[in-house]
């Protein structure tokens, strides 16, 4: 029996999730695990060890971090405190091409694609620090060749670890359920602690065009009709995060209630398109609900801004209302709704089931039934509490 809690230097760690003989019999950690095999040398990494000062006089600094957008917009708050904490760093960020498309709108960031775009291997070993959250096989490309590797570095088997204990703790957080469901600490404090940064007035960081942001306005006086509210409603997520969508048919049911005396618009993105036909199908014409089209990420998140309320799931559309200062209502279920930064306007929606978080690992008979169970008249209530509060409440910016 080995005593460390995780072993890096073993052939089955994967670092992102449980290994099979973790898996298998149902181990939290390798602690007592009796199957350890080390994993063989593959190279000498010539690296400066990671600390959290040397931040504070890096230039040159890169971040790598190429999950979804909602993940992607929430890390922003890691470049945010880079620029707080070091006047004017040059930051790049590697990510997908999508990513680089909402980086766009970061200030501070070039967007570097390691999606269609080899990984540039000389810029890579100009940077002083690489912060890197990611623990795929680009992200060991980038990792290999830096100077220095925070949050997730390699060891010379080729396997990722933490580069500090607070990076452990944003480790164990994907492979040991029990804890994840457990800690109390949103994602934004724990990507900051895990990057060796302050995390006191966490806060996204994005800066739209003036002229997409009037573009927007004028869209949303088009929607308004008058002095009515407007709410938005968006309807989707991706793929990936499926389980996390609420039916069409509650959405009908809450724009119809929310109509009476509010101006709705319905919004959805480019993996929404089933759920938008089928929302489409059910809904019967009226004036005060809008769909509108499918926007790029600059422009959709512009319109965001101009809406009175977002009603939305755990998804990108929540991280852009955050980002452009919007009060969200947010429907959670099967992923961890402490991890959510909601912000003192908004409110927050479930879980409904014991069972949550289940990590997208659903075993209902009905899948996505914590989703289901959200009642629409629960969350018509709770956004007409949140419309009311408006003018009682300073903006939270």
């Amino acid at each position: 029996m080995r005593p460390n809690p995780f072993q890096h230097d073993c052939i089955q760690w994967l670092g992102y999730k449980p290994c099979p003989h973790q898996q298998q019999i149902g181990l939290s950690d390798c602690g007592a695990c009796t199957a350890f095999q080390p994993a063989e040398a593959r190279f000498s990494l010539k690296q400066t060890r990671f600390q959290p000062s040397a931040l504070a006089k890096a230039a040159r600094i890169g971040i790598v971090e190429m999950g979804g957008l909602g993940s992607i917009l929430r890390t922003t708050a890691v470049s945010r405190a880079l620029r707080l904490f070091r006047p004017s760093p040059e930051i790049h960020w590697f990510t997908h091409g999508r990513g680089a498309q909402l980086l766009t709108y970061v200030p501070s960031v070039k967007p570097v694609d390691v999606e269609h775009l080899p990984v540039p291997d000389e810029l890579v070993g100009q940077l002083d620090v690489v912060l890197n959250f990611e623990l795929n096989e680009t992200a060991a490309k980038i990792a290999a060749q830096a100077k220095s590797v925070g949050v997730f570095a390699l060891n010379n088997t080729g396997k990722f670890g933490p580069a500090s204990s607070d990076a452990d703790y944003l480790q164990r957080m994907q492979i040991d359920d029990e804890f994840r469901r457990s800690q109390p600490r949103t994602m934004q404090e724990v990507l900051l602690r895990a990057a060796g940064l302050p995390h006191q007035g966490a806060r996204y960081d994005t800066r739209l065009p003036f002229s997409m942001v009037e573009r927007a306005g004028r869209a949303a006086a088009q929607f308004r009709m008058g002095a009515r509210k407007l709410i938005g409603l968006n309807l989707g997520t991706s793929q990936r995060g499926a389980l996390k969508r609420w039916p069409a048919a509650h959405w009908i049911g809450l724009a119809q209630r929310l109509a009476k005396r509010h101006q709705v618009v319905v919004l959805s993105g480019p993996e929404d398109s089933r759920l938008r036909q089928e929302f489409s199908e059910l809904h019967t014409p009226q004036s005060a609900v809008v769909i509108a089209d499918q926007r790029e990420i600059g422009d959709f998140m512009a319109l965001v801004r101009h809406l009175d309320v977002l009603v939305t799931g755990d998804s990108f559309a929540f991280h852009a209302a955050r980002a452009v200062h919007t009060p969200a209502v947010v429907l959670s279920g099967p992923m961890p709704a402490q991890e959510i930064e909601v912000s003192v306007q908004g409110a927050l929606i479930g879980p409904t089931l014991d069972c949550s978080p289940c990590y997208y690992r659903c075993r209902r008979d009905v899948l996505g039934e914590c989703m289901h169970l959200i009642d629409v008249s629960q969350v018509a209530s709770t956004t007409a509490r949140v419309m009311e509060a408006l003018d009682t409440i300073s903006p939270n910016v």
